[in-house]
């Protein structure tokens, strides 16, 4: 039995998905528990195309009903639970709901100045004093009066305030220009920046994502880990973004995020991260080309625009960086779109029906998102799903406070993380899914190159690792096009010979050619684009086939 609770609403709506994957065409008697409390029962057959999508059955597994138990305002959080009515059997993680978990700085400030108008006489000491050396100070006392004010409330004592607190708080805030992230009608994505770094550093990278046009596709949630104090001021710099404050592990919040974010696609990225001006559209039209793909990541630069971090791959039971280490496929071409095992949580962005399907961020792995990323990319390989990386899709990042490495330092050494890690994955005796399903082979002939560069593309999403074979002469455009798609190329003017050696298991042609007759025994040849889709449609079909030479199109 498997399903989760989607949405929760104010207005007590409750939506999500239930089904039972040893009897599909039965629909499940849901129930959904408030605290323990029963707030609603229903039969979850409703329809939902991204269920289907999934391939989570025919689709009929939805549920969505408005309840008259209304979540309570004066409590921090409530547990929703979903269970199968008759047998009373949880199914699912329970969703957790933080009350209020994404309020803007605006609204604190008018919420405390309008219940409580206190702070010190030191507050005002320190908001005399230079932004530079009365930061530190400022938020140490800040963060003491929320504190008492915790105190005060409980014990129903008034409280007063004697200035605002944004004019406290503006020595800090001055030395950023405001940024505005206008919010599109209607995202493709969500991304989710972590800020675990200063406010400085944040604001540089939001700074980034505005260069890259953010506006036109995404809408941009700030999750503040509190390890710097400054970046609960985010807000009152940037214009336009979520903000919320973490209080409990980080796997946790960013599933939480990540359900509610409501997008196709949802994306990880550090707030220590300067992201490429061209980095959400090569990772939006990375997706749009590779409809099988759950997960694509960027490459992280040096100063000096040199390639220093991308996808990872499983080589002897340890994960290698490609960048670094190589990939472990020959064939692969990393000038574009390659697979890999997983990717790193500093740039990586999800297809969100995958993950769901999946069962997202593990908690286990509590406040180490870079190995719950990780594992998440491996269990999306595991169920069929492709991962990529796209190093087209550039960043850097900042050096200095909270940084984590490319890699998850935790790996490095000994952590419950990196242990789990170790007994699920690299020291598992069963090898992980190949990277490709087989080699193609594409031949270049005069005039067909757009056709060409189509079947590469096709072959690529399909999992294949691609050649492409084509004259000495070709121009530096086609070259730099074949690259970014994937494929690797040879260029030779006896094409014919260096068909019969490069282990190709099927050759494409945009139409036929002497040269086809060369073709060695045991390779598939097919010409033409509807050929090609056939060869595809019937692949266990061609798999069984005698190794013989076979052409299809002609």
């Amino acid at each position: 039995m498997q399903g989760r609770i989607d949405v929760v609403r104010p207005d007590g709506l409750i939506e999500g998905w239930c089904w039972n994957e040893e009897s599909p065409e039965s629909r499940v008697s849901i129930t959904v528990l408030i605290d323990g409390i029963e707030a609603g029962s229903c039969l979850a057959a409703q329809y939902r195309e991204d269920l289907r999508q999934a391939k989570i059955g025919d689709g009929f597994y939805a549920f969505s009903f408005v309840t008259q138990t209304l979540p309570r305002t004066d409590k921090r959080t409530q547990t929703y639970t979903l269970i199968e009515s008759e047998s009373r059997t949880p199914i699912g993680s329970p969703l957790v709901v933080h009350n209020k978990e994404a309020i803007s700085l605006d609204n604190r400030l008018i919420e405390l100045e309008t219940r409580n108008r206190l702070l010190t006489a030191r507050l005002e000491e320190f908001a005399q004093r230079e932004a530079q050396t009365s930061s530190s100070e400022l938020f140490a006392v800040v963060g003491e009066f929320f504190t008492r004010l915790s105190k005060d409330m409980q014990q129903g004592e008034p409280l007063s305030i004697h200035r605002r607190l944004g004019d406290i708080v503006d020595t800090t805030t001055k030395a950023h220009r405001p940024i505005v992230l206008p919010v599109p009608e209607r995202p493709s994505m969500t991304i989710l920046v972590q800020a675990s770094t200063s406010l400085a550093q944040l604001h540089a990278c939001l700074t980034s994502l505005q260069r890259a046009g953010v506006g036109s596709v995404a809408s941009v949630v700030v999750i503040d880990s509190g390890q710097a104090q400054d970046v609960v001021l985010a807000p009152s710099v940037a214009r336009g973004i979520r903000y919320i404050r973490t209080v409990t592990d980080l796997t946790v919040e960013w599933s939480d995020a990540t359900r509610a974010a409501g997008t196709d696609l949802v994306m990880m990225l550090s707030g220590s991260a300067i992201v490429g001006e061209k980095f959400l559209h090569e990772i939006v039209n990375a997706f749009s080309l590779n409809h099988n793909a759950a997960a694509i990541g960027g490459h992280a630069l040096t100063p000096w625009a040199a390639s220093c971090g991308g996808g990872l791959c499983l080589v002897d039971g340890a994960l290698k960086d490609c960048v670094k280490a190589g990939h472990p496929e020959a064939k692969a071409e990393l000038a574009g779109t390659y697979p890999v095992h997983a990717l790193s949580y500093q740039a990586v962005a999800f297809r969100a029906a995958a993950v769901q399907q999946v069962g997202g961020l593990d908690a286990e792995f509590g406040d180490d998102l870079g190995a719950a990323v990780i594992d998440l990319c491996l269990r999306l390989r595991q169920s069929g799903w492709s991962v990529l990386a796209q190093p087209a899709a550039t960043l850097e990042l900042q050096a200095g406070f909270g940084n984590d490495s490319w890699m998850p330092r935790g790996l490095e050494g000994v952590s419950r993380a990196a242990d789990l890690l170790r007994a699920r994955w690299f020291d598992s005796p069963l090898p992980p899914p190949p990277l490709f399903i087989g080699h193609a082979a594409v031949l270049g002939l005069p005039g067909l190159f757009r056709d060409e560069l189509v079947a590469v593309r096709r072959l690529r999403e399909w999992g294949y690792s691609v050649e492409y074979f084509g004259p000495q002469n070709m121009t530096d455009a086609d070259v730099s096009e074949l690259r970014r798609a994937g494929s690797c190329i040879t260029a030779s003017e006896i094409v014919g010979a260096t068909l019969r050696s490069c282990g190709a298991t099927i050759i494409y042609a945009a139409a036929s050619s002497a040269v086809l007759n060369l073709i060695p025994e045991g390779s598939r040849v097919v010409i033409g684009h509807m050929a090609l889709n056939q060869a595809h449609e019937s692949a266990e079909e061609f798999a069984d086939d005698p190794p013989a030479r076979q052409v299809a199109g002609l």
